[in-house]
């Protein structure tokens, strides 16, 4: 109880930060607490962690921006990869397009609210670069003109999840309890569909639906067919962490610990393990399928445990660190990333066996 205790506190206390930085603005801001952002391509790591962006290989800094340091910005979404550009959001409504080979500044976008912020990540899809701000605006700009936007659509609330683009449409969550459907030629509300509590995690798109978990203790898909949001299951405790689709099942992970297992098509339970952590900490990152058919759930207080689809134990390992960013998976090994400990990234194999580790320290100084 006590661990769980810490975890909302934890997370209250991120919450109400990023509520008073959206009224404060940079004075609020430079105090503002948040876990890494975490993406990949290929070998290459992308990582979001307070006032910079780096790109690290096997435990290696490529490059940081910016250079030099400036405290004044504050990066918190996973760093959006494409083509020869990242994008990366910040505190101050901007996203920064970064050259990806060596970090270089290209250009900012700069969005109206400067007191707001970019929360999740942009997302590229078609032809637009769709960016969710917690001014409850989704800007979209055209790749081939990032001087201004080619539509915007306003949501009744603040959107702290990345919008998913499905058959023509978007489809955004925002705080206040709605998944929202947008045309995505000119951004026009088509839809607006009310969930039980916020969804936090972010949704899920497989195949022909959307997954999403909420605070509210429940599962459900968006089924754009018939345009309702049908329920897959109740948890035990309320669920931060997206849903991960795994073949056939749907793998949750709560904030009391439990993991469940669930058919994919008929919601029907196929098991749940209770309490994983021993401790009663519960899960704040999303599962992830590493690509030998396991799957690795991390708690927030730092233990990685690793399961086979049937939910038999197959690896376990302590890190005594605080994490709360989802994993991620680089063919034969996974990255995850610190709050707090000796490194803010380390690299494990498939059973845990620890490859690298990465502690932030100045290109020129891991010269030396």
């Amino acid at each position: 109880m006590r661990k769980n205790k810490n975890l909302f506190f934890t997370l209250f206390s991120i919450l109400i930060v990023l509520i008073l930085s959206s009224c404060a603005g940079n004075s609020a801001m430079n105090n503002a607490t948040s876990w890494p952002g975490l993406s990949a391509e290929d070998d290459i790591l992308y990582v979001a962690s307070s006032t910079s962006i780096s790109a690290v290989r096997e435990g290696v800094k490529l490059w940081s921006y910016p250079v030099p340091a400036d405290n004044s910005l504050l990066f918190f979404a996973a760093p959006q990869v494409d083509d020869e550009k990242i994008y990366a959001g910040t505190y101050s409504n901007q996203v920064h397009v970064l050259n990806k080979e060596d970090g270089t500044l290209i250009q900012k976008i700069e969005l109206p609210s400067p007191k707001h912020k970019i929360i999740a990540s942009p997302v590229v899809a078609d032809s637009n670069l769709l960016i969710p701000s917690s001014d409850g605006v989704i800007y979209a700009y055209a790749l081939t003109d990032l001087s201004k936007p080619v539509w915007t659509a306003r949501l009744t609330s603040e959107i702290w999840t990345s919008p998913v683009a499905l058959n023509g449409h978007i489809v955004v969550a925002s705080i206040d309890k709605k998944l929202n459907v947008l045309d995505h030629s000119d951004g026009k509300v088509l839809k607006t569909l009310d969930t039980n509590g916020a969804v936090m995690g972010g949704l899920v798109l497989d195949e022909d639906k959307i997954y999403f978990s909420t605070l509210a203790k429940e599962v459900s898909a968006f089924n754009p067919e018939s345009g309702a949001i049908e329920p897959l299951l109740q948890t035990d405790g309320e669920v931060w962490a997206a849903p991960l689709v795994l073949e056939d099942r749907l793998i949750i992970a709560d904030m009391a610990g439990n993991l469940y297992a669930n058919d994919l098509q008929n919601g029907q339970s196929i098991w749940t393990l209770n309490n994983i952590f021993g401790d009663g900490s519960g899960a704040i990152a999303a599962p992830v399928a590493l690509s030998d058919g396991n799957l690795l759930v991390i708690g927030e207080n730092g233990d990685l445990l690793v399961y086979d689809a049937d939910g038999k134990s197959a690896y376990t390992r302590s890190t005594k660190s605080k994490t709360l960013t989802t994993p991620v998976v680089l063919d034969d090994s996974v990255v995850v990333a610190f709050l707090n400990g000796d490194s803010l990234l380390r690299s494990y194999t498939l059973d845990l066996k620890e490859n690298w580790l990465y502690s932030d320290v100045p290109v020129e100084e891991q010269a030396k």
